[in-house]
């Protein structure tokens, strides 16, 4: 009984001794994201227009920002845990595609062309699990947290300039929303030198993962009296992600 409970004692301790001080992570890739919007959207109680995205694959730059703290050596077995907080910042670009207005009454309206753009910004919690028996470190990576997501610069255009269709000449407001974010990945990490003046090693890092950063809306559009904006229900991407990590 008593060796049991030296055990449970030793085993915190085992974890620490084999624990860095800090880590710091930088890191930055390309996102791919095919996002779309709700479509139908009700301007008021007899007026319904329908917004039929312009689905496009959509590359943009996603970075990221954070510091942690890793475990290795766990139970004098090969495998590491990191924890750490980052940040991370995308911008989508534009979703664009064609208005039908007034689409319950007139399905054969004239129509518009219409684009906003989407950004958002994460901070999340996040844990690597890697098997450090081989100089290529294999790890998987998932992460929790809240994401501010920023949909803005709403215009629209007639689809054909000689139409009948009247674009939007005021001011759509822009909306910032937070929402839950979650990420799951895999990877694989590799030595890159160690700084014995500072006690450093300099890590790389080359991932694939997927991040969901939840829902985005717009404000009103003009002349709307419903609460019923312009929304995506999932700004996700996926992405390939190198990360430069500097332990010490």
């Amino acid at each position: 009984m008593l060796r049991k409970w030296i055990g449970l004692i030793a085993l915190p301790v085992s974890f620490a001794s084999h624990a860095n001080i800090m880590d710091v992570y930088l890191s930055g890739g390309a996102s791919f994201s095919r996002l779309s919007n709700n479509e139908y959207i009700q301007i008021n109680n007899s007026v319904t227009n329908e917004f039929d995205t312009d689905k496009k694959n959509v590359t943009s730059f996603l970075g990221g920002l954070g510091v942690g703290h890793t475990f290795e050596n766990i139970n004098q077995k090969p495998i590491a845990i990191a924890f750490s907080l980052m940040g991370y910042y995308t911008n989508f670009h534009h979703i664009e595609g064609i208005e039908y207005p007034f689409v319950n009454a007139s399905p054969s309206m004239d129509t518009l062309d219409y684009q906003f753009k989407a950004e958002s910004s994460a901070l999340m919690v996040e844990s690597r699990l890697r098997y450090t028996q081989y100089a290529w470190v294999p790890f998987l990576l998932v992460g929790l947290g809240a994401s501010w997501n920023h949909l803005y610069d709403y215009s629209e255009s007639p689809s054909n300039a000689a139409s009948t269709a009247v674009a939007t000449n005021t001011h759509v407001d822009s909306h910032t929303n937070t929402a839950f974010a979650y990420e799951v990945g895999a990877g694989i990490q590799h030595l890159l030198f160690t700084t014995e003046k500072y006690k450093a090693r300099w890590f790389a890092s080359l991932d694939y993962r997927y991040m969901n950063f939840g829902k985005g809306e717009l404000g009103n559009l003009t002349f709307q009296t419903a609460d019923d904006p312009l929304t995506i229900k999932n700004l996700d991407t996926q992405a390939i992600v190198f990360t430069l990590e500097v332990s010490v």
